[in-house]
């Protein structure tokens, strides 16, 4: 049931932006969930880091694939972009990375929650891990070794511009 004093104006428009689906704001404090639709619909958009240096997109091409890029700027110059594919196989859901170009190096989904992924490949250099999740207010992704050290961490806002 949706508590409707506390469905906010913000949580509206963020459950427009994350496509059709219901968007609760618990009052437990917890991030609001979304029903229905496909696999990793909480994914799709544009995200961007506040300063607005770093800036990921993720569109969805039929049930069983997602195409995503992202870019980052240093000084108004593009000094790293990916190439990025999530798919469906017989085995589970693929990550897949070209990092400027190069690759693919794929992680295999290990975990899932309602608004969250996490992807692994134990045998590759760095990152090992990489996790995404819905935020009340965005998106964060991280990248890690696989114990966990390292942690690279993005904290992602909708696009102004989308």
């Amino acid at each position: 049931m949706i508590n409707t004093r506390a469905l906010t104006a913000a949580s509206c428009s963020l459950a427009v932006l994350l496509l059709a689906g219901a968007c609760a704001h618990h009052d437990d404090g917890s991030t609001p969930t979304l029903t229905g639709g496909e696999p990793f619909d909480w994914f799709i958009g544009c995200w961007e880091t506040e300063a607005g240096q770093t800036r990921e997109v993720w569109v969805r091409e039929g049930a069983d694939h997602l195409f995503g890029h992202n870019v980052v700027r240093r000084d108004g110059d593009v000094v790293f972009f990916e190439q990025l594919r999530l798919a469906a196989r017989d085995e589970g859901w693929v990550y897949a990375a070209y990092p400027n170009g190069v690759g693919p190096t794929e992680f295999a989904l290990v975990e899932q929650g309602p608004v969250s992924a996490r992807f692994e490949n134990p045998t590759h250099d760095f990152p090992q891990v990489i996790a995404y999740e819905q935020t009340y207010d965005g998106l964060t992704a991280e990248v890690s070794a696989l114990d966990g050290s390292n942690p690279q961490t993005w904290a992602y806002a909708r696009c102004a511009d989308h």
